[in-house]
């Protein structure tokens, strides 16, 4: 039988986007939140290399199941990219075929992580907080990508239409709401422009979102009242801990990935350390979201994702299937 040429299909920024929506992805990501706790994912450890000025590439590899094709991200966190008006989250996503396992597409990976990581914040938040809607008042921490996604999010798929941003100063919160405030129909979105207000927004808050790159605390245990869901992105590491470990040794801890979390999320693996948690009081969300496990009651809910390759592969793989189908993206030969 003769030998075709392998092709590789390549998507940019604008056609990755042009391929995603929030009900597919959140649907995506409903499957991939549970394929890690069913244990049908192929989910080796992820790789952290820290750099210079703060900077941390990444690479995650994972199947949604042995028989699934084998995708990897591979990139790169930035902090200081804010200061020249770049995404600090760069990467790029390849997926090998699922027979040949030759590279079969490489897609930018910066518009999936973005809306993946929103989009299954999403499936986490209708699941652990099932009255949020448009009364809903939600504290975003943190004036990137992130920020901007979950708020998109947030009102398009859950209908929420009040918040308030943190930044690092008052006039990065001022410039997040100004880019911003201005995109969505029916958001008010309010600058935090000091500590005090960050407080006062956070103690009224339904739902808190922390998304920095802090290695410190950007909330205090004492502003979270025990009605409260905190969603942390930003512990993605051993040395990031944005939320304090006093808060994850108070609150019902939930994860993505159990494994994971006791060993790259800063704030679980301090709590841990401090003898506040241990792993029998970590549910993972896969188990909620399957019904194998309830959601034990009293005191605020944390739910920390550090992100997992499941993530990626079903998003990536949810992409390819709307490309074949609009014949979107262009083939190069291998």
């Amino acid at each position: 039988m003769p030998m075709t040429t392998p092709t590789l299909l390549v998507l940019g920024r604008a056609e990755v986007e042009a391929c995603l929506d929030w009900e597919s992805l959140m649907r995506s990501q409903r499957a991939a939140l549970i394929a890690v706790s069913d244990g049908t994912a192929v989910l080796p450890a992820r790789l952290l290399v820290p750099g210079a000025d703060d900077q941390v590439a990444f690479c995650y590899a994972a199947r949604l199941s042995p028989e699934s094709p084998a995708v990897s991200k591979f990139g790169c966190v930035s902090p200081r990219n804010l200061t020249v008006g770049l995404p600090t989250i760069s990467a790029v996503v390849t997926v090998l075929d699922d027979t040949t396992g030759f590279p079969r597409a490489l897609l930018d990976g910066s518009a999936i992580t973005e809306q993946r990581t929103a989009a299954a914040s999403a499936v986490a938040i209708a699941t652990l907080l099932p009255g949020v809607g448009p009364r809903t008042e939600v504290v975003v921490i943190g004036a990137g990508v992130q920020a901007a996604a979950h708020i998109r999010v947030l009102h398009e798929a859950l209908g929420v239409r009040r918040f308030s941003v943190g930044g690092a100063s008052a006039e990065e919160a001022e410039a997040f709401v100004e880019r911003h405030g201005s995109a969505l129909p029916d958001v008010t979105i309010t600058p935090l422009r000091s500590r005090d207000e960050t407080a006062r927004a956070t103690r009224a808050a339904t739902l808190v979102i922390t998304c920095t790159s802090s290695r410190t605390p950007v909330i205090e245990n004492e502003w979270i009242s025990d009605d409260t869901l905190v969603v942390s992105l930003g512990s993605f590491a051993p040395d990031r801990c944005e939320v304090p470990t006093a808060l994850v040794g108070r609150a019902v801890t939930v994860v993505d990935s159990r494994p994971d979390a006791l060993t790259d999320a800063g704030c679980v693996v301090g709590a841990v350390a401090e003898g506040l948690l241990t792993e029998s009081d970590i549910t993972e969300i896969g188990d909620l979201l399957r019904g194998v496990a309830a959601l034990p009651i009293g005191g605020p809910i944390l739910y920390n994702t550090i992100g997992v390759g499941t993530q990626d592969a079903a998003a990536a793989l949810s992409v390819l299937e709307v490309a074949a189908t609009r014949g979107i993206g262009r083939s190069i030969a291998l």
